[in-house]
């Protein structure tokens, strides 16, 4: 099975380390569409724990962001909200503006399901503003459907 730990100590450059996340972010969602949630769940909290350990600050933006993703599947959107907004916080505050894109779309999401279309709008401006600053047409496009 992949481990992004494993990944992560084999690779040597940061463009491997992404890819590892992503694919454990990939197969934690893949989990949660065969109805194991619950240990796609126990593994992501590992796994973020682990990049909190290793000082791994894009890795434990991933992994905030692959809990909140797993929570947000089982319809447990104040948690998956919990852990976006720790994704907030550690993107901001190592500049990573595509991993605050992502963890903003994935906020308006839980949001929208919650009944909350302030707090939805408000996302979805902040995703849209970030969207623009990157020059990314086709996440704007996105922002505005």
């Amino acid at each position: 099975s992949l481990c992004y730990t494993v990944l992560l100590r084999a690779s040597s450059s940061s463009s491997e380390a992404r890819g590892a996340q992503d694919a454990f972010r990939l197969r934690a969602a893949a989990k949660c569409l065969l109805g194991s949630a619950p240990s796609a769940l126990e593994e992501a909290k590992a796994e973020l724990e682990k990049c909190k350990q290793a000082k791994d600050r894009r890795g434990e933006t991933a992994m905030a962001i692959c809990v909140g993703s797993v929570h947000q599947s089982v319809h447990k959107h104040d948690a998956a909200l919990q852990s976006f907004a720790d994704a907030l916080e550690v993107a901001r505050s190592i500049g990573d503006k595509e991993l605050e894109a992502t963890t903003l779309a994935l906020c308006v999401k839980s949001h929208l399901h919650r009944e909350f279309p302030e707090e939805a709008q408000r996302d979805a401006a902040a995703y849209l503003a970030l969207k623009r600053e990157l020059k990314d047409l086709a996440g704007e496009a996105k922002a505005l459907l």
